[in-house]
Order: structure tokens, then sequence, then C-alpha cells
């Protein structure tokens, strides 16, 4: 009785993460805009396709550019419950947590942060990347007499925005 609940329980689990991401299936399309914090603004044809290969793998590909040229084969694989690995297929693994409707991802890459999140909504998948770098430390008065401890925080300089809104086709 005790191994059939196990399975039960592990059939439950799987099925539920098949699900969660079963909807996000599919085609989209729409342009990626990209605004430095200098104002300078680049529009790119950007698609997403997101093809179930199993109940624990996904393909993950974006393509951007009309011709096609720039096109990045990923795979999204379950670890645990609501975490998943992104698999660059050259060695990068990116951790990544769904929330509900949204993926999100934050990494690191040559002195940058990136943080990145894709919403799935009802007609479409809305893609948000913000890039910062240049950490800067302030605060940190622990040990001082006669202060309140403040603790050491540090902060980014966003130099990136870039939004898009891929419409499922």
């Amino acid at each position: 009785m005790k191994n059939v609940l196990t399975l039960l329980f592990c059939a439950l689990i799987s099925m539920g993460f098949s699900q969660q991401l079963d909807e996000w299936d599919g085609t989209y399309s729409g342009k990626l805009e990209i605004v430095s914090v200098k104002g300078k603004k680049t529009e790119v044809p950007m698609q997403l396709k997101i093809e179930k290969v199993n109940d624990s793998l996904y393909n993950w590909t974006l393509i951007y550019g009309d011709s096609a040229q720039d096109v990045r084969p990923y795979q999204l694989k379950h670890k645990d419950e609501n975490r998943f690995m992104m698999d660059e297929n050259n060695g990068i693994l990116l951790d990544v947590s769904l929330f509900e409707n949204e993926l999100i991802s934050l990494f690191e890459v040559q002195g940058s942060i990136l943080w990145v999140n894709y919403t799935l909504l009802k007609k479409g998948i809305e893609m948000r990347i913000t890039s910062s770098v240049n950490r800067q430390e302030s605060g940190g008065t622990a040990g001082k007499e006669d202060q309140e401890e403040i603790p050491v925080v540090g902060s980014y300089t966003t130099v990136v925005s870039q939004f898009a809104f891929l419409k499922k086709e």
C-alpha cells in the first residue's frame, strides 16, 4: 500500500509539472525593443518557440532578426517543484523559477547582472530583460558606537532595458 501511495504521489507531481508548462507550448512572434539608459532605442524582430519534448523537458528556441540568422536553441529542464534549468547547450546552465504564470531568472555574465522575466498572458508572452553593471556599496555602519546597525547594500546601475510582447501564432 505504501508503494502504491508513493507511485501515486510521484505521478501527481509529474502531471502537475507537465500541466504547468503545457500552456506555454507554441510559437510566439513580435518585436524586441531595446532601450539604453542614454535613450538609444533599437527594435529587432523576435520569435520564441516552446516545444514539449516530454513531461520534464521543453525545447526553448529564441530567434532574432528577419532572416533567422541568430537562432538560440535552448532546453528548459525541470529540476524540482517550480524550479527549472535553462540549458544553453554550450556549458551554460541558468536557474529559472516559476511563479504562477512567470518564469524568472537572474544571472551574471561579464560583469553585468541580467534579470529575465517571461510572463504568460492570454494572447502571448511578455518578455522583459534588464542589464545592470557597476556594483556600488553604501550603508554598513555595523560596530560603530551610538549608531543603529545598518547593513551594507549593493546597488547596480541599470544600463539596458529590453521588452517584447510576443503574440501566439
